[in-house]
C-alpha cells in the first residue's frame, strides 16, 4: 500500500491521509455475521430433526415387536372379533314350540299384563304386527293376550278366511285366551272382595279382559232405545285424543237391525269407565259362523254411544 502526500495549493503542510477501499473489497462486515449465524443454526436444528426421527423410528420399531410377541403368546381373541348375541333375560326364556302341541302357550308372569306365546307363523296368520321394546330388543316370544284375542277374532269373521286349514288351529287359540281372560277377571273378583276399592287390573285391562272373555258370547246392546241381543264377534280399538279410546263391537243380532244381521257398536271408554255404555254381557257361548252379504252402511246418534250398522261382505 503506497502512501501519497499530497498539498493543497492554499493550505500549508497536512497531516498525511491514508485512503480507505471500497465495501466490496472489504473482508467482513455485520451482513457477512448474520448469515454465518443463520446457517449454522439451520446445520443444528437439521441435526437434531435428525436425531429426533431415528429414536422415534427405532421405539416404534421396538414396541411393534412387542406387540407381536404379546399377540402369539396371549390366549385372548383379538380386539376386531364380533361380540356373542347377548342371551335373553333369565325370567323371559323364548318358548319352543316344538314340545307344546299347538303354537302358542301362556306366559303371564304378573297378573297385571296377561300374555301369551306364539309362533311366528300364528302371529303372521293373523296378521299381528311386529314391534320392539323401549330397550330396542324385540320380544317375539310374548304377545298381548288381548291384542291377540283381538287378531284371532278378527280372523275368523274375515269371510276370506272360510274354509282354510288354519282355522280350527285360529279357534283353539281363541278358545285358550278366552279361558285365560276368565280366569283373570275370577282372580280380580276373589282379590277384590271385601274391598271394593281395590283395582286387581288397571280398567283398560278389565274392558279388554271382558270383551276377550265374550267373544262368541251373548251380549245385549241398546239400539235406538231398544235392547238388542246378540253374539260378539269381533272387537276393534281405535285411540283418541286425551288418553282416549273408542271400542268398536262387533255384533250379530238375532233380530236384523235396519234390515242388517250385524252391527257394530261404538263406545267410548270413558262412558264405559263411568257406567253409561249401554252394554250386558251374557253367558259366554262358542257359537262361532261366517255370514256373507253385501257391506253397507248406516249409523245412529244416541245420548252416550253411537250405533253403526253395518253387515259383513
Amino acid at each position: 500500500m503506497s502512501i501519497n502526500f499530497t498539498s493543497p495549493p492554499s493550505q500549508g503542510t497536512q497531516r498525511p491521509r491514508i485512503p480507505i477501499p471500497p465495501e466490496s473489497q472489504m473482508p467482513f462486515t455485520s451482513d457477512s455475521h448474520s448469515i454465518v449465524i443463520i446457517i449454522c443454526v439451520q446445520a443444528v436444528i437439521s441435526t437434531a430433526a435428525l436425531v429426533y426421527s431415528t429414536i422415534a423410528l427405532r421405539n416404534l420399531s421396538r414396541s411393534r415387536l412387542h406387540l407381536r410377541k404379546r399377540a402369539s403368546q396371549s390366549p385372548t381373541k383379538p380386539c376386531n372379533q364380533p361380540l356373542p348375541p347377548p342371551s335373553p333375560p333369565v325370567d323371559s326364556p323364548p318358548v319352543s314350540f316344538e314340545r307344546n302341541k299347538f303354537s302358542f302357550k301362556n306366559t303371564t308372569e304378573e297378573p297385571y299384563r296377561p300374555t301369551m306365546a306364539l309362533s311366528e307363523r300364528l302371529w303372521a296368520l293373523i296378521k299381528g304386527p311386529y314391534w320392539e321394546t323401549d330397550c330396542g330388543i324385540s320380544t317375539p316370544w310374548k304377545r298381548d293376550l288381548c291384542d291377540t284375542a283381538r287378531l284371532a277374532a278378527m280372523f275368523l269373521c274375515d269371510p276370506d278366511n272360510k274354509g282354510r286349514c288354519e282355522v280350527p288351529e285360529v279357534e283353539k287359540l281363541l278358545k285358550e285366551t278366552t279361558s285365560i281372560a276368565d280366569d283373570c277377571l275370577a282372580t280380580m273378583e276373589r282379590m277384590s272382595m271385601g274391598n271394593p276399592n281395590r283395582c286387581y287390573f288397571t280398567p283398560d285391562v278389565v274392558r279388554h279382559l271382558q270383551l276377550v272373555r265374550s267373544l262368541g258370547g251373548s251380549i245385549s246392546v241398546e239400539v235406538g232405545g231398544e235392547t238388542r241381543k246378540g253374539v260378539l264377534k269381533s272387537y276393534d280399538i281405535r285411540d283418541l285424543a286425551d288418553k282416549e279410546n273408542e271400542y268398536m263391537l262387533r255384533i250379530q243380532v238375532e233380530e236384523l237391525v235396519d234390515g242388517l244381521p250385524i252391527i257394530d257398536y261404538i263406545v267410548k271408554s270413558r262412558e264405559w269407565h263411568q257406567g253409561s255404555y249401554g252394554i250386558s254381557f251374557l253367558e259366554a257361548e262358542s257359537t262361532w259362523s261366517f255370514v256373507s252379504s253385501e257391506r253397507t252402511e248406516s249409523s245412529t246418534a244416541l245420548v252416550f254411544v253411537v250405533i253403526k250398522a253395518a253387515a259383513i261382505a
